[in-house]
């Protein structure tokens, strides 16, 4: 019964949240990014290894990429490759209080990939207070403001999205005089 209050008081405020957002909405692709923000769950080692390997797949081509992982744990653990959250940082509505969250919400990067397959409620709330010029995510039936969303197969592993997310971001390309409106 407290879990259903709990959503509740959740789903209210991500409402609240996305009906006041204010964001400016460019878009952009994996070759006119510079800038780009990555939110998942760093729980499960193997997405943890995906997640790394696409950061370093992106600084390769000269991208600026700031990592946010959340670990459903009590603490964060001592070797995290990645700035991160854990339980321990999340009030009872499910929404993040840690500083690190609030400070990455506030950045306004030109992509924002948010990895959630397990619908984490944290991880939805970050999305969703991003300035973030263009978000992409797993399609779910969450309100959200995604730009680009992709609907995965549940028994697909993270590396999967990262595939299908690299082969539509790179079909992104803006010429010169072309605007975003336009796509």
């Amino acid at each position: 019964m407290f879990d259903a209050i709990r959503k509740s008081f959740f789903q209210k405020s991500i409402q609240q949240v996305l009906d006041a957002s204010k964001r400016e909405q460019k878009t952009f692709g994996v070759s006119n990014a510079t800038t780009i923000g990555i939110l998942f769950d760093a729980t499960n080692e193997k997405q943890r290894s995906s997640v790394l390997t696409l950061v370093q797949s992106l600084e390769k081509k000269g991208k600026k990429i700031t990592a946010l992982a959340y670990f459903n744990a009590k603490e964060v653990p001592a070797n995290s490759a990645f700035k991160a959250y854990s339980n321990k940082e999340i009030n009872w509505k499910g929404i993040p209080t840690a500083e690190q969250c609030q400070a990455f919400a506030k950045q306004a990067f030109h992509l924002l990939i948010c990895f959630n397959p397990g619908k984490i409620a944290s991880l939805e709330w970050i999305a969703a207070t991003s300035r973030a010029y263009m978000k992409t995510g797993i399609a779910n039936s969450q309100r959200n403001d995604y730009d680009l969303q992709l609907d995965i197969p549940a028994d697909k592993p993270i590396q999967y999205f990262i595939e299908q997310l690299e082969i539509y971001l790179d079909k992104i390309i803006l010429k010169k005089y072309e605007s975003a409106a336009a796509l």
